[in-house]
Order: structure tokens, then C-alpha cells, then sequence
């Protein structure tokens, strides 16, 4: 991190995201939080203590979180329907459990 110099670090919860979001915080690097799930992770609930900001996909995670939902990424409309993805068109919603390869999408 000290190599790499960032501006911010995001952490989005599990075990991975603690050591990273400490490592910056030691660092003066700013800790942004983002809670996907309804309920608050351990180590989002730790972190939540140094970050900098704190957001949560679903209103209740943490209480004055800003609530800025989850994004889906366009790949996931194009996608064909599988056991473990489901496709809600006029909801504007997609779920899926982890079965996307790791790209970047901006």
C-alpha cells in the first residue's frame, strides 16, 4: 500500500476486506465501507469504527449509513439465465452468487 500509494480504499466486507481497511487506516489512507447485505459482516461492524464513510446496500445495516443500493454491472443483462442468476427486468435487479469471472467493469 505504501508502494501503490492510493487515494481511498473500499472495503466491501469479509474476512479479506480487515486487513486491508487496517492497513490503510494506520497509513492516514481515508477507509470507505460498503455493506451489500441487510445485515452488517464482522468485519464490516469493526471497521465501521475507523472508516472514513460508511454506505449499505438496504436501510437498518448500520444506522447512519447513506443507502446506496448494490450495482449490477451490464454484463449481468446480457447474461443467459443459469441455476444461479436471476434476471428481474422490471425491477431493474440482478442476482447472482458468485459465478461471474473477476474482470473490471467501468
Amino acid at each position: 500500500m505504501k508502494a501503490y500509494k492510493p487515494d481511498v480504499v473500499l472495503g466491501m466486507g469479509g474476512y479479506v476486506s480487515g486487513p486491508g481497511g487496517l492497513a490503510a487506516w494506520s497509513l492516514g489512507i481515508p477507509v470507505v465501507l460498503h455493506e451489500q447485505n441487510g445485515i452488517a459482516g464482522l468485519t464490516n461492524k469493526w471497521l465501521a469504527k475507523i472508516a472514513t464513510k460508511v454506505m449499505q446496500a438496504f436501510p437498518g445495516a448500520f444506522p447512519n449509513a447513506e443507502v446506496v443500493g448494490n450495482r449490477c454491472v451490464p454484463m449481468c443483462w446480457r447474461c443467459r439465465c443459469r441455476s444461479n442468476v436471476w434476471l428481474d427486468v422490471r425491477s431493474g435487479s440482478c442476482v447472482g452468487s458468485g459465478w461471474f469471472p473477476g474482470r473490471t467493469h467501468s
